[in-house]
């Protein structure tokens, strides 16, 4: 039994010394002065593959105002309309800013028994909303997937009710032309 322990371990040396030399064979191959430029050029081309994937995955990234200006879009075209209330907005009390400060519309509806009460960022969107009335009922854009996801302006669409509207709404209000 001893001399089977001495022969296996012999024969498990003698096979690690093969490996070590065919390795180090395989390192002498790799590392002549022919094969030293392949191998150059193939760490070259990998380096420069990952470079690459990095820089169109680094460009498809969208910011965050890119990704706001889209679900706007989105919910514009798509999203169910319901009558909803302002609930504050420094825009409508003339109040100045801050420099940097986001302008937004707080606004709230009821679907389905749910208030929602939500924030919309205006700021860049400050030519749509010029000479709106806080004291009347607004429209309301939201996804009916996820109510809370809602606009109450957008670049194509606004739920803001302006001073214009009033004076067309009293015109057609009182006395009918015909009578």
């Amino acid at each position: 039994m001893l001399g089977n322990d001495r022969c296996v371990c012999t024969l498990a040396r003698a096979l690690w010394h093969v490996r070590e030399a065919q390795l180090s064979v395989s390192l002498e191959k790799l590392l002549h002065p022919r094969n030293r430029e392949e191998v150059g050029a193939i760490a070259g081309g990998a380096v420069a593959l990952v470079g690459l994937i990095w820089y169109v995955i680094r460009l498809r990234r969208v910011s965050p105002e890119e990704m706001e200006r889209r679900r706007r879009m989105a919910l514009a075209a798509t999203g169910r309309i319901i009558d909803g209330v302002i609930v504050d907005s420094p825009l409508y009390h003339q109040e100045e800013l801050a420099v940097g400060a986001p302008a937004l519309i707080a606004f709230k509806y009821r679907i389905a028994g749910v208030v929602y009460e939500c924030t919309q960022d205006v700021t860049t969107l400050q030519t749509e909303i010029e000479d709106f009335r806080i004291d009347l009922p607004v429209s309301i854009k939201y996804d009916p997937r996820n109510p809370a996801n809602s606009i109450v302006v957008a670049e194509s669409w606004s739920g803001l009710r302006t001073g214009a509207d009033t004076l067309r709404q009293a015109g057609r209000g009182g006395t009918s032309p015909s009578a």
